[in-house]
Parts: C-alpha cells; structure tokens; sequence
C-alpha cells in the first residue's frame, strides 16, 4: 500500500464523518480520488481534520475534494449549516496558506514557485523537479 494510501485509510479512520465519501462512486463525490496532494501537505491537511471532525459530526458536513490547485492547496466541504460556515472557512483558510510555505513533495518550508507550472517546493525538491524536466 503506498504512502497515500495508508494516509487516507488513517483519515478516515480517524475522521469518519468528514472523510464519509473518501473513494466512494465518482458520480457522487470528489473524493473518489482521495487526497489529491503530495505528501509533504499531509501533516497539514491531518491538523485540519481534528479541527473539522468535531463540527463534521455535530452537522453533518463531510469533505468534497482535497487537492492542489495553482500551487496550493485547495478544500471543498458541503452540508453545514450558515452557522458554522465562518469557522469551517477559517480552520481551512489556515491549512490552504499554510501550503503556500510548505513544499508538497516534502513538507519541510518551502515557497510558492510559478515559472511554468505552480508549485511550492523547498529548495532540494525545487532541484529535484529541475532535474527531472530538463
């Protein structure tokens, strides 16, 4: 099982109301897919969901999709109420700019890089993924 995999099984293991969809039928949900990241954000997205849990179970909201978009990271939820929507924006505005410092590929610190293709990444993977395209 890969690194990915494990760390989606212990989401929704852990999260079970959040991470409800997690790779159920892609004409329902996003999360068919999973986590659509690299592995340096998993840390991040992990601090997120404790946050989110206990909300999740009281409102029965739940995760529509995880990924990286322009470089950052992205999340989606549905089904909560106007009542909580400042807090859940919050608990994920948080983890989307703390991806913006936080290399994908890693997770140690790392910038936002936009020649071509955005991405953040730390130094050692910046030339990693210079290496790989030239």
């Amino acid at each position: 099982m890969s690194e990915k995999q494990e760390f989606e099984k212990k989401l929704k293991y852990k999260y079970p109301n959040l991470y409800a969809d997690i790779w159920k039928d892609p004409m329902q949900t996003c999360m068919a897919w999973g986590v659509e990241t690299g592995i340096g954000w998993f840390e991040l997205i992990e601090k997120m969901s404790e946050k989110l849990e206990p909300i999740c179970k009281k409102y029965g909201c739940k995760m529509s999709q995880i990924k990286e978009k322009f470089g950052t990271l992205r999340v989606y939820m549905s089904h909560y109420p106007k009542e909580v929507e400042k807090e859940i924006d919050d608990i994920i505005d948080e983890a989307e700019r703390e991806s913006e410092k936080t290399c994908e590929e890693c997770g140690k610190p790392g910038k936002l890089y936009t020649k071509g293709w955005c991405m953040v990444r730390c130094d050692d993977c910046k030339k990693e993924e210079e290496k790989r395209y030239k």
